[in-house]
């Protein structure tokens, strides 16, 4: 019995020796940072900087850099998704909001890159495909469908849902002359008559009705100016002597993310995952690196 057990403790203390000479499984590696190259509108210079970089840069240029932390941090993975979505697709993004987003790495604070660094890598994806991330200032109380806010196809995950008041743009009023509505409308002579003809679902004015000619808003909109007519979600209308007076609410096209209404939601308590949540649905968020 003693000679068993002996023959047994020495196999046992073999098996450990030789155990521990195995080195420990590798962790499997961390996905590298990609780069992106970026096209400075002012000179046109191509710069290859690192994902987080671009993210930090953009967070700084499009948000208000005092926004809450949980706003920054959402504002941080929709741009990520934004920005990863396009250049996936082989686009080479410029700095220029017209056509991408914005980038300002001067405007990058401790708070931003804080923000960066807690959601690195994290992107927004439907069906395990990254999300079409797009956003806008002020929803004016609800956010838009793709198809009345940006006349894109619609997607599951944009969905007309609520925003809370915005501390800037949540009712607005502008003015135009009747030559200028005229203009836009594609008619030559100053409009007399002009009265929102269908809305949306989220009651976006899909067309305005110009002396009886119905035309896009989104068209009146661009020739009018994005920030003279801040929004298709029109309220009221009508002509006053030459005058064209517009009442309406929020800051943009509508869809997806609403900053303002991120920081309002961040304010309450909401996580920068909830937040996303609210803007896109039926969405996950992934790390990707």
């Amino acid at each position: 019995m003693k000679q068993w057990l002996g023959a047994l403790f020495i196999a046992l203390f073999l098996i450990g020796l030789t155990a521990s000479l195995i080195p420990p499984p590798a962790k499997a590696p961390e996905r590298p940072e990609p780069k992106i190259t970026l096209i400075r509108s002012r000179t046109g210079e191509r710069q290859v900087i690192p994902v987080e970089e671009y993210v930090s840069g953009v967070v700084a240029a499009e948000m208000d850099p005092s926004f809450p932390a949980a706003a920054l941090a959402a504002q941080a993975i929709v741009a990520r998704t934004y920005a990863a979505r396009r250049w996936l697709n082989g686009e080479v993004l410029k700095d220029d909001h017209r056509v991408h987003q914005a980038y300002d790495s001067a405007r990058v604070t401790d708070e931003i890159r804080q923000a960066v660094a807690q959601t690195r890598g994290l992107v927004v994806v439907h069906q395990g495909e990254l999300v079409d991330a797009v956003y806008h200032a002020c929803a004016g109380g609800k956010t838009a469908e793709a198809a009345e806010g940006l006349q894109a196809p619609d997607r599951l995950y944009f969905q007309s849902v609520a925003d809370p008041p915005c501390r800037r743009d949540e009712a607005w009023t502008a003015r135009f002359s009747a030559s200028q509505v005229a203009a836009a409308a594609g008619l030559s002579k100053p409009a007399s008559r002009v009265v929102v003809g269908r809305r949306g679902p989220s009651g976006r004015a899909l067309t305005l009705l110009v002396d009886g000619k119905e035309v896009d808003a989104i068209r009146v909109r661009a020739a009018l100016g994005g920030t003279a007519l801040k929004s298709t979600y029109i309220t009221q209308i009508r002509v006053e002597g030459g005058t064209v007076v517009v009442e309406g609410r929020g800051y943009g096209h509508g869809v997806g993310l609403s900053q303002w209404g991120a920081a309002a939601l961040a304010e309450k308590g909401f996580t920068a995952e909830e937040i996303i949540h609210h803007y896109y649905r039926n969405v996950q968020i992934e790390a990707r690196w």
